[in-house]
């Protein structure tokens, strides 16, 4: 038996081990680590010193809500249980959820282990009193098993230990003649070692010496506490005990979300269904100077709903479109202003830029005006086009190409920022992170802009990178981020909030099979190894496929082959999904070994792996992956292999995020939601040197120009997919072709090279091709010919004849047309939001022009009724045949649409009530989903989706048959 040492961060928690450690935590480990080096005496006992290592870990983590106490058979135990005073001096069967059991032995003990003496009576021991806790009371939790003479630390996960040794017939034979013929403990423990040196394996198991980080306690405190950490950690309940990770990120986030929702003038209103919505404020409780409210006064003053094209879209009432219309303005432009919190931040991180120098501060930013000068004239300008003022304002701030700063076409039709009311106050929130006591926030109150910038100022922003210590400020990450977004997200939508886990089980699955089945249909492909062809079944067939591969000639070509994936999410919402399915594509390229650099390199020494809704990249000893500014050495990569990382990381963002990532949402909200977070997702990776150097744009630091996020109803198309031109009359059928191909030309070659492209002429051709298919879409419509012919008559019939009777029959044809405009409007207005799949993404088209399909459809699709505008049975009814049903919800209607925008063999993974296996709406697409030549799984699974709505949710994951 050999042991594979493993250092504290290989085994630890890869979400937990990204985690921040408060400074009072630290500050007490130092204290105990202290106390500990102080207290021992090499010439004392065992039992002595057994006494130093419980002194030690109450003095750390467990004082008060944990125990650690002794037995008459194991030494020590750490018990995940309140302290009381009934407890018991013996363990008694499950007397206890979670713990861990310690060997402990005199300091250099010649029974204790080391890294090289493995077979020794301290781990002999430890089997045993695993064996006899099994015995007595298998449903124990235990998580890990210790030996320790104080100084040295060896940690087995119960895991692997049950495996190795619990789980081993000869071991478990020896115990059972132990028990039976109650032999003496010697003969236990020489048969033990007889076994132990037959095993050829190797045992995990984490080794530290705190002897070793006694040095870090005397070095700067920075320094210091980085070499600390791990060890905390290690240490900590959240390890040893395997209790929840720490949630005081979910208590600051769920304060900034409070603070922010008062901010803007909205608040949660709890439903009857035990979820909540977010609303208004009451009319009774409304600040004039809250965002939202600012925004609605701007918005009548200028009379702005006469240029705001769409109305319909929103609510039917003018009082209900203007506060819908006011907070879509309020989500962008907080959408920008987090964003720019959040570059900053990560400037500031590798000393860019002095905390002193943020941007967003009130001395930059006194009044509106100048914060709509940041968006458009600075962060949406490159730096040698912004004007001298601008500069001598604002300094030197990076220009990333963000479409975030392009005015939506909602602020053309009606306000920006900038438009807002400067003089308006707001009182401070009574739970604000400004002040320490209430009564200080009910005495004050400040303009709205300055409360908002203070607001943001209290917080420290990250972009997720590992961090060491939590700073004085509340910490807000990148992730804290995406998880409010979707929360806000969901309340105005009404839609439900899917758990991490639920959605790392969908896209997990939906990716690799998508995966698995690109390569081995991909034409072509085998004429790499003509005698060796893909049939591959599983990704570790494929990855043992690619290792025999090793040209990067290959090696690029796979990737070329992977990056023609193709996949949707038809109600993409904030864009959860989408992230996660970015994360597990580049983490499932380097599990199959062909995450490579652009010379086609393959990147060694990098662990790759999406969890918790992160991309998490560490080294060979688990230490996080952190990009490091030149004469930077605090890790283990060097210098040249980092950048290579970096660049790759960040050119398998982009490349993935322009070329396999497609998303629609009816929301606008939900769309600008979704495009901040992708872009919040590529300013993790930016090398932010390069970004403040003097570089090509499109070299390293360049970000994509567009993303492929739409707003529209994903379920309502004028065209089908199956659309051809050659029904058309001629000569718009010759217009049509000619334009659509140019079109095709300029969407895909906006993503190639677009510095070399005259964008606005390439933007507004695409705009003109829209407004084109609009016509398409009327032609030959019988309303509107016989809107037409109403118009010729009574053009005909104005003319002037003097005659009474002609003036009656003017009025009937108005009369006529006025009800034949009406009625055709109402019918149309279903169609206000149609989003024409067959030609939106070019991606998905062939050489041709015609539709090809995704290769994954993936989400959850809404779980509301299907009832909207008048006519939308109809439509429905002819759009939706094989599942559409009076009253059904939407989400049975986007199965249907999901597999028909699959391509043959593709593959659709959905989350869904799991009362459609039940219900009679969803009868329909039961018998249908039977009756096709479909393989499909579904799984039921019974969760809460918040801690205020509870569902039964299942996935539906199923794959398209092959033509």
């Amino acid at each position: 038996m050999r042991l594979h040492l493993r250092k504290p961060l290989q085994s630890l928690n890869k979400a937990y081990a990204r985690q921040s450690v408060p400074q009072e935590q630290l500050d007490t480990f130092r204290s105990a680590l202290t106390r500990l080096f102080s207290r021992v005496d090499e010439k004392e006992s065992e039992e002595f010193q057994k006494n130093i290592v419980a002194g030690f870990l109450c003095e750390t983590f467990y004082n008060n809500t944990f125990e650690v106490h002794t037995n008459d058979w194991i030494d020590l135990i750490i018990e995940a249980r309140p302290v009381s005073p009934e407890i018991p001096d013996k363990l008694l069967p499950g007397s206890f959820p979670s713990s861990a059991i310690i060997e402990t032995r005199k300091v250099f003990a010649a029974e204790m282990m080391t890294p090289l003496k493995n077979n020794v009576k301290a781990l002999h021991d430890l089997i045993l009193y695993y064996f006899e806790l099994r015995e007595r009371d298998p449903n124990q939790v235990v998580c890990q098993l210790i030996i320790t003479d104080v100084y040295n630390w060896f940690i087995f996960d119960e895991t692997d230990f049950r495996q190795f040794f619990y789980d081993n017939a000869r071991l478990k034979r020896l115990f059972q003649l132990r028990q039976q013929q109650k032999k003496d403990d010697a003969i236990f423990y020489a048969e033990t070692a007889r076994i132990l040196r037959d095993l050829d394996v190797d045992l995990p198991v984490t080794y530290l010496n705190l002897r070793e980080f006694a040095d870090a306690l005397k070095l700067p405190i920075e320094e210091g506490n980085r070499a600390l950490v791990p060890v905390v950690k290690v240490f900590s309940p959240e390890h040893l005990l395997k209790q929840p990770l720490p949630n005081g990120t979910d208590a600051v986030s769920q304060r900034f979300y409070n603070e922010l929702l008062y901010i803007v003038g909205l608040h949660e209103l709890p439903t009857n269904k035990k979820s909540r919505l977010i609303q208004r404020l009451p009319e009774n409780e409304r600040a004039e100077g809250s965002l939202l409210e600012n925004s609605i006064s701007q918005l009548l003053k200028q009379n702005a709903l006469a240029n705001a094209e769409g109305l319909n879209t929103y609510v039917a009432t003018e009082t209900d479109q203007l506060a819908d219309i006011g907070l879509e303005l309020c989500f962008t432009w907080l959408g920008r202003l987090l964003f720019i919190k959040l570059f900053d931040a990560q400037l500031v991180r590798y000393g860019l830029r002095d905390r002193s120098a943020h941007v967003l501060t009130a001395q930059r930013i006194q009044d509106f005006t100048a914060l709509n000068a940041l968006f458009f004239d600075v962060m949406g300008v490159p730096e040698e086009q912004r004007s001298a003022d601008s500069i001598n304002r604002f300094g030197r701030v990076p220009y990333l190409g963000c479409s975030l700063f392009d005015k939506t076409a909602l602020e053309r039709q009606t306000v920006t920022i900038g438009d807002l009311d400067n003089t308006l106050e707001l009182p401070i929130a009574g739970q604000t992170v400004l002040y320490n006591t209430q009564a200080e926030s009910e005495a004050a109150q400040r303009s709205t802009l300055h409360y908002l910038l203070d607001f943001l100022d209290a917080y420290d922003f990250s972009v997720d990178d590992p961090v060491v210590v939590q700073e004085d400020k509340p910490s807000i990450t990148a992730t804290a981020l995406g998880a409010i977004f979707e929360k806000i997200n969901c309340y105005l939508t009404n839609s439900v909030l899917i758990p991490d886990h639920l959605v790392a089980e969908i896209v997990r699955d939906t990716v690799r099979r998508a995966v698995i089945s690109k390569f081995t249909t991909y034409p072509d492909l085998n004429s790499l190894r003509p005698d060796d062809s893909i049939k591959a079944t599983s990704i570790e067939e494929l990855s043992s496929y690619f290792s025999h591969f090793h040209e990067p000639q290959s090696l690029l070509r796979f990737n070329a082959v992977f990056n023609s994936l193709r996949i949707v999410d038809p109600a993409v919402g904030s864009g959860r999904f989408l992230v996660a399915v970015l994360h597990e594509l580049i983490a499932l390229k380097a599990e199959l070994g062909i995450l490579v650099d652009s010379d086609g390199q393959r990147i060694h020494q990098l662990c790759v792996s999406s969890v918790n809704s992160e991309l998490v990249l560490t080294n060979e000893d688990g230490e996080p992956f952190e990009y490091i500014p030149e004469g930077g050495s605090l890790t283990k990569f060097s210098s040249v292999e980092m950048q290579r990382v970096q660049k790759t990381i960040i050119h398998e963002k982009r490349t993935l995020l322009e070329n396999c990532l497609f998303g629609v949402d009816a929301s606008s909200t939900a769309v600008n939601f979704c495009i901040l977070m992708l872009w919040i997702e590529l300013i993790k990776s930016v090398p932010v040197t390069e970004v403040m150097g003097k570089v090509d744009r499109r070299d390293i630091a360049s970000l994509p120009c567009a993303l492929n996020i739409k707003i529209g109803n994903a379920l309502v198309s004028r065209f089908s997919l199956d659309f051809q031109a050659d029904g058309l009359k001629s000569p718009i059928r010759e217009k049509f072709m000619i334009d659509f191909n140019q079109y095709r030309m300029d969407v895909l070659a906006l993503r190639q090279n677009p510095e070399k492209l005259d964008e606005e002429q390439i933007h507004a051709r695409i705009q003109e091709f829209t407004e084109f298919l609009n016509q398409v879409a009327l032609a030959g419509q019988k309303e509107v010919l016989e809107i037409r012919r109403l118009e010729a008559r009574l053009a005909q019939a104005a003319l002037p004849f003097d005659s009474i009777s002609q003036d009656d029959r003017q009025q009937k044809l108005t009369s006529q047309l006025q009800q034949k405009k009406a009625a055709y409007i109402n019918k149309q207005r279903i169609f206000q939001q149609a989003f024409e799949w067959r030609f939106a993404f070019p991606d998905v088209l062939d050489e041709t022009g015609n539709y090809v399909g995704f290769d994954a459809v993936i989400g959850v699709p809404p779980f509301t009724r299907s009832e909207g505008f008048p006519g939308s049975r109809a439509y429905f009814q002819g759009a939706f045949p094989n599942t559409y049903v009076s009253k059904a919800e939407l989400y049975v209607l986007f199965v249907e649409l999901g597999l028909n925008l699959l391509k043959p063999g593709g593959q659709l993974t959905y989350g869904l009530p799991t009362k459609w296996t039940q219900v009679g709406y969803a009868s329909k697409l039961r018998s249908w989903l039977q009756t096709g030549a479909l393989e499909q799984k579904v799984a039921v699974s019974s969760l809460a989706i918040t801690d205020e709505k509870t569902a039964q949710l299942s996935i539906l994951s199923i794959r398209k048959e092959e033509e």
